[in-house]
């Protein structure tokens, strides 16, 4: 009877050490894929040495200057590096006031994206939303490490902050944009706004 008493203390003790470690091993495949897709939101953050404090400071140091409406947002994609997340957006041009007026579309990389349950975000900065319209200053981005793209140019915004949308014919700037250059022209009428653009073109 003892011997039977044993032999049953000895399975159940194993079955017990066995239910364990197969619970422990599951929890640690969940932790393990909980640790390659994350889900959290990092917050990055650029620092530019100069900042524009008048239009026409930021005219200058814009390549291109168009009106345009953003069309669709691409899926976003890592840095070669695998520091970074970017995302393209495909943007319909109508007016420009600087550059190549013969874009019909081009590309406008942006810092920041979601990629399964990981978002970067950055710091003090809005993306720009499907269907809206802006005022863009920008600049050719021929980073070698992006994807290639056909047919279309790919533009990033002057130091982040070449970005103006337009909220029912009112000109708003981004957040980080000098103080400066907020007071003097935002909620400035569209159509005001433009022939200051205008006038920085010389036309």
């Amino acid at each position: 009877m003892i011997v039977e008493q044993k032999r049953v203390l000895v399975i159940g003790f194993l079955l017990l050490v066995c239910g364990s470690y197969g619970q422990t091993n599951r929890s640690s495949e969940r932790d393990q894929q909980k640790k390659e897709v994350p889900e959290a939101t990092a917050l990055v953050i650029q620092d530019y040495l100069h900042n524009p404090t008048t239009l026409k400071e930021l005219y200058q140091l814009a390549e291109v200057v168009v009106d345009g409406i953003v069309e669709a947002k691409l899926p976003s994609y890592w840095t070669k590096d695998q520091t970074g997340i970017l995302t393209d957006n495909v943007v319909a041009t109508s007016e420009f006031f600087k550059g190549d007026s013969g874009l019909k579309q081009f590309l406008l990389v942006e810092t920041g994206g979601t990629i399964g349950r990981l978002r970067h975000e950055l710091h003090n900065a809005v993306p720009v939303q499907k269907g809206e319209r802006y005022i863009f200053f920008l600049v050719a981005d021929n980073r070698l490490d992006l994807p290639p793209v056909k047919r279309l140019v790919r533009y990033s915004t002057v130091i982040g902050k070449g970005n103006l949308r337009v909220t029912g014919n009112v000109i708003m700037f981004p957040r980080e944009t000098a103080k400066a250059m907020r007071e003097a022209y935002e909620g400035i009428g569209l159509e005001e706004f433009k022939i200051e653009l205008r006038k920085l073109a010389g036309r």
